[in-house]
């Protein structure tokens, strides 16, 4: 089929960036030839880009075709998007297709050869998935089953696109119900037809017809319905559904708890567990050999799904809810008391004992924990399975469990009194886990658990974990890993208490021999020792990714982007990651290191050309999530023959949370300050997602390692860019953004652009209270600079009648300039960059460079024809450029007179930070006796990439 929208895009293309004057040639073109498909197709795009919808869509609709015309489905779909474009701007959308348009895919699948055929449905299920007109979809896979009646995949798409259309629907229309209607009867029919045992090819025959019916049953909470498919016995005869698929248990298990009949799912987990225990037990080695020919061993597999821990919660948790006899608390207990005699190790019986125990028996749950302990100690899931119990204890049991870990680890030890030359491997890694695991409690309820540890409290703990991690090291290079990130993260903790809470003046510890303090010790001591022991984990335990996200964190505070680069190569974010965990390096990329990392630095990252490079990383990391949607909707139109019909609504979600990410939006809003920064253009850079729509947060911060006690704060808001940039971050943003794009842009602007601006603005004023904990100081500080920029650029570009405009515009300008004077005092810092005093410079460019671009946009509009021409405060404009050149020379010189003192002291100052303090001294003696390795290189390193992250401060252009 010839591709026909070859010379369409290329003219449109070639009209970009001034619609106005495509709808100029187009509509030349169009007086020679009125009915030319492509340019009245053009035409519509200029006149929809220039926000004239309703004539864009009556162009549309002036397009004639013959009945006989193949037509190409590429072509149709250009159509339908910018008639759904068009209806969104117009507020008439309602994601059912037009019927013109309808009968135009109808004549294309009419017409089309039969090679053909196939490229038109594709296309066809692709664009209504694209613009959400199921009701497209639904006739399609109506006319497959016509014609291929024995292909039941087809109703059941037909029925799943029915389901998808009600959803998009207003749940009050009439139609959206009837369709609801019409998908349940049509499935519920199937059901019917499944346990009548009907000939016929419409009932359930494998999982996905399953779960399609959980789907929508689910939607349309039906759940009494979903039960009643659930518990019937003729399903376990279907072999990839039967009785015994983990995934519909599970799913049985959530109708039971929704539907809240606590004593059925009561009867169905203990009844499980129990029918797994006895097959177990005549399952045992003492059981005849005639048993064997039973088929026993099939019983036990058939029943493995029993033990999963799904099962043993719901067993917990129905009987706490809804206590159907005095007798099920005892039953429970000595079902798992069975368990555990046949397997004192189990884990699963292990964690609902201690369930058991907590909500029944809490005086005796301090010895379950220490026998607990006693056996799984070795174990490395000992301490998780452990952690969330302890929070139940009092602070003398709390004394007690640590004391009784302490000399289970003693009691340990793998040497003889020979010493180490006869030691087990085996036992001595254990003896290693043991003695990781009691130093994961203790850092638990020592260490998180307190409010404000003692600098003693977490040098002490440091020295321990440290000798631990030095045994290790000659054990395995890799068994006391978790005892080197216990290290990082007392540090990581001397750090923050010691710059909030100045722990060296406090702690009565900290005394010299006449009683005054000590000589206090920097702060930044603390990460830069963190930072070197994680460089010698990694020289010794390359494939530790929670150590390569903590070196990226931990950089970043340290404003060391080079070195976080080749942190972050080795883990090879991509795919979905580029929305989860992507924002560990990428929140404030833009006033960390808007500028690519020096060559010589940049060469040690694996494969990190897109991180070194952060303006190339961010595009790419920005564009991945519109290429996901787009993957997703080709995915799934590329397989219409098999039809996953079931994964319709899992896979429209995927694309929604990823169309409205918040890390997508982050990465745009980065990408625009990056170039405002930089330099660079703006134009090929999208705007930011619009602000109304619901952000999904899929950001996952648990990737970080954390040992923190259940009720305090997760170890990433220690060593993350904080405060964490939320949705009070995401409306500051969008709306500077917005107001640099309206000062660099001819009019008419983007038709959701105004909408868009207004709705953060909206949002920035109704939740000021947000602004405390969601900004940093140095975004505080600048703040009241951007919302004075705001009305004057409302005056300037929408005009002194616009509501958002200044009233009285020199008086404004004058105060504005005088925000701008208060930033010439360039921001305190110490000789090493921190992430806090390099954002703050970076910050101040960023309206300065604002400023500037205001005062270029008044001062062209004073030669022009505008209404405001003569209005313009030309005084007041020099106010402001003279405000700007003042600020932005003492922040250049400034930069640069730290990047010297770097160049010079850096090394001097590394070395007395790596060594500083009592930690400094426990570290250097471990450096000291690990062969094949310097701390040398690890402070070059750190001086290289602290010159390379301020050699930015003197580039930008102001």
């Amino acid at each position: 089929m010839a591709f026909r929208l070859l010379p369409y895009r290329n003219f449109v293309e070639g009209y970009q960036k001034h619609p106005d004057q495509g709808l100029k040639a187009s509509e030349k073109r169009l007086k020679k030839e009125p009915s030319n498909t492509q340019f009245l197709l053009a035409q519509a795009e200029f006149l929809w880009r220039l926000r004239r919808f309703d004539e864009a869509l009556k162009s549309i609709w002036s397009l004639k075709f013959a009945p006989t015309d193949p037509l190409d489905p590429e072509l149709l779909s250009e159509i339908q998007y910018l008639v759904a474009q068009c209806q969104k701007a117009t507020l008439t959308f309602n994601h059912t297709l037009n019927p013109a348009l309808s009968a135009l895919w109808k004549q294309a699948q009419d017409n089309a050869h039969s090679q053909d055929l196939r490229i038109v449905r594709k296309a066809l299920f692709r664009a209504a998935w694209r613009d959400e007109y199921w009701d497209l979809a639904q006739q399609l896979f109506a006319r497959l089953q016509k014609e291929n009646p024995n292909q039941v995949q087809y109703h059941f798409a037909w029925i799943a696109c029915s389901q998808m259309q009600a959803t998009m629907m207003p749940k009050d229309d009439k139609m959206a119900q009837n369709l609801k209607l019409l998908a349940f009867r049509s499935l519920k029919a199937i059901v019917d037809n499944t346990i009548a045992k009907k000939d016929t090819q419409r009932k359930l025959s494998d999982s996905h017809h399953l779960r399609l019916i959980d789907t929508i049953y689910s939607a349309q909470n039906e759940y009494s319905d979903l039960l009643g498919v659930y518990i019937n016995t003729t399903l376990d005869a279907i072999p990839t559904i039967g009785a015994n698929n983990i995934e519909f248990i599970r799913a049985k298990v959530e109708v039971l708890q929704k539907l809240d009949r606590q004593k059925e799912l009561f009867d169905f987990a203990y009844g499980s567990l129990k029918a797994l225990l006895q097959a177990k037990a005549s399952g045992s080695p003492k059981r005849k050999a005639e048993d064997m020919e039973k088929g026993q061993d099939n019983r036990i597999t058939a029943l493995s799904w029993a033990d999963d821990w799904h099962i043993w919660q719901a067993m917990i948790d129905s009987q706490k809810k809804e206590p159907t006899s005095p007798e099920a608390a005892e039953e429970i207990s000595s079902l798992i008391q069975d368990f555990l005699s046949a397997n004192s190790t189990d884990r699963n019986a292990t964690r609902a004992y201690l369930m058991w125990i907590t909500a029944h028996n809490r005086q005796n749950l301090l010895a379950v924990l220490i026998e607990t302990f006693t056996t799984q100690c070795s174990r490395r899931a000992c301490f998780g399975d452990l952690r969330q119990f302890l929070k139940d204890l009092s602070h003398p049991e709390e004394e007690k469990f640590l004391n009784h870990i302490d000399e289970e680890a003693k009691s340990h030890t793998p040497w003889s009194e020979s010493g180490q030359s006869d030691v087990d491997l085996s036992k001595a890694k254990d003896w290693v886990m043991i003695n990781v695991n009691a130093l994961k409690f203790e850092y638990l309820l020592c260490i998180s658990k307190a409010p404000l540890p003692t600098k003693d409290s977490l040098e002490a703990f440091v020295s321990d974990a440290l000798r631990m991690y030095k045994i290790s090291l000659g054990i395995d290079r890799e068994c006391g890993d978790e005892a080197c990130l216990l290290v990082v993260m007392a540090l990581v903790k001397l750090h923050h208490f010691s710059r909030d809470h100045e722990l060296d003046e406090n702690d009565p510890t900290n005394r010299s021999p006449g009683g005054t303090p000590a000589k206090k010790v920097s702060p930044q001591c603390y990460l830069v020792q963190a930072i070197s022991l994680l460089q010698l984990l990694h020289s010794n335990s390359p494939h530790n990714y929670s150590a390569s996200l903590l070196s990226i964190a931990i950089s970043q505070m340290l404003n060391l982007t080079s070195m976080a680069c080749a942190a972050i190569s080795p883990l090879n974010v991509k795919e979905v990651q580029h929305d989860t965990t992507g924002h560990l390096f990428w929140s404030r990329i833009s006033i960390s290191h808007p500028f690519d990392c020096s060559k010589s630095l940049s060469h040690r990252s694996q494969k990190g050309a897109d991180y070194s490079t952060p303006a190339v990383g961010l595009a790419n990391a920005a564009q991945w999530f519109e290429n996901a949607s787009d993957r997703t909707m080709t995915f799934m139109s590329d397989i219409l023959d098999i039809v996953p019909f079931d994964k319709f609504a899992e896979f429209n979600a995927f694309r929604h949370n990823i169309e409205n990410s918040f890390s997508r939006a982050l990465y745009i809003l980065e990408l625009h300050r990056l170039n405002r920064l930089t330099g660079a253009s703006t134009a090929n850079t999208v705007l930011p997602p619009d602000f109304d729509k619901m952000i999904q947060d899929n950001r996952d911060f648990a990737t970080i390692p954390s040992y923190e006690y259940p009720s305090t704060q997760t170890f990433d808001s220690f060593v993350l860019s904080t405060p964490k940039p939320s949705r009070y971050w995401l409306a500051r943003q969008t709306t500077n953004t917005l107001l640099i794009h309206l000062l660099t842009t001819k009019p008419p602007h983007e038709p959701y652009l105004l909408p868009l601006l207004d709705t953060s603005v909206s949002y920035l004023e109704s939740n000021i209270s947000d602004i405390s904990y969601q900004l940093t100081p140095a975004e505080l500080a600048i703040a009241p600079a951007w919302d004075a920029l705001l009305p004057l650029v409302a005056w300037l570009i929408l005009g002194p009648s616009d509501t958002r405009a200044s009233k009285n515009i020199a008086k404004d300008i004058t105060a504005f300039a005088g925000l701008l004077s208060a930033l010439e005092k360039a921001p305190e810092h110490d000789v090493l960059p921190s992430s806090e005093a390099v954002h703050a410079f970076y910050l101040r460019y960023d309206i300065l460079l604002a400023a500037r671009t205001f005062v270029d946009a008044a001062t062209l509009a004073t030669k022009g024809k505008s209404p405001i021409a003569k209005s313009v405060p030309i005084a007041a404009l020099k106010s402001v450029t003279s405000a700007v050149d003042a600020a932005s020379r003492v922040l250049r010189e400034a930069g640069s007179s730290w990047r010297d003192s770097v160049k010079r002291e850096g090394k001097k100052v590394v070395q007395e930070l790596v060594g500083a303090g009592a930690t400094g001294e426990e570290i250097g003696e471990l450096f000291s006796e690990v062969g094949g390795w310097s701390v040398d290189g690890v402070v070059k390193d750190i001086v290289e990439s602290a010159v390379d992250a301020l050699d930015g401060l003197s580039k930008v252009k102001v």
